[in-house]
């Protein structure tokens, strides 16, 4: 045989560097092998990404240093279970398919404070809604309170069947006299963020508006005054 290049003369030791019959190297793609020219595998093409099931591997296996495997899917069910009878409803239903029995307020809470999510974070009270008392009701109309109050927050909007969200009206509500339809001098304002509702005594009991001091609190769940 020729010494010049062939397979099995002098030039056989630097092609033969890796250049074997069976196949790449594993190793070597890796950079992890010290075999040099004694490797019986494929040393051409150079080192490359670590393989994700070899030395490297990416969400460390055995030999690799890398991050952890991500976390599996858990199961996500909005479905709510009537208090009366037991049975799963689907989130969107108002009332108990099998026995008509409505929402409990425990489950309304917990849906509450699932959408509203880091907005209740370190909040006891999660109530976005304040109770306001003592303006002068032949005066001060909903539009006035909610500018108002909307200094220190977004006040929320009230969902309507048609329009754009930014064309709704504001959830600002002056409660009227049962016996003449008349204005009271008490409203209940909501706020889109609970931190803001819980903020406003703060600011704003004792306020001075038309020549009236306000008294401002916590909203309480009964809204028919």
């Amino acid at each position: 045989p020729s010494t010049g290049g062939g397979g099995y003369g002098g030039g056989a030791a630097t092609a033969g560097a890796g250049a074997g019959t069976r196949g790449a190297c594993g190793d070597f793609q890796r950079g992890t092998c010290t075999r040099g020219d004694q490797c019986r595998y494929s040393h051409i093409g150079g080192p490359s990404e670590p393989a994700r099931g070899g030395g490297g591997s990416e969400y460390g296996r055995p030999g690799g240093g890398g991050r952890a495997p991500p976390p599996a899917a858990q199961p996500v069910s909005d479905d709510w279970q009537c208090d009366g009878c037991g049975n799963s409803n689907f989130n969107w239903r108002k009332s108990c398919k099998r026995c008509g029995a409505q929402k409990s307020k425990a489950v309304k809470d917990a849906e509450q404070k699932t959408a509203a999510g880091w907005l209740h974070v370190g909040l006891r009270d999660t109530s976005n809604r304040i109770f306001v008392k003592g303006f002068d009701p032949s005066t001060t109309t909903e539009s006035d309170l909610n500018e108002l109050f909307s200094g220190i927050g977004i006040i929320a909007r009230v969902r309507q069947k048609f329009g754009f969200p930014d064309q709704w009206p504001h959830a600002v509500k002056i409660y009227k006299d049962n016996a003449t339809g008349a204005n009271k001098d008490e409203a209940v304002i909501k706020y889109d963020d609970p931190m803001a509702a819980q903020s406003a005594p703060g600011f704003y009991d004792g306020h001075v508006l038309n020549g009236k001091t306000l008294s401002v609190t916590i909203a309480t769940s009964r809204e028919d005054r």
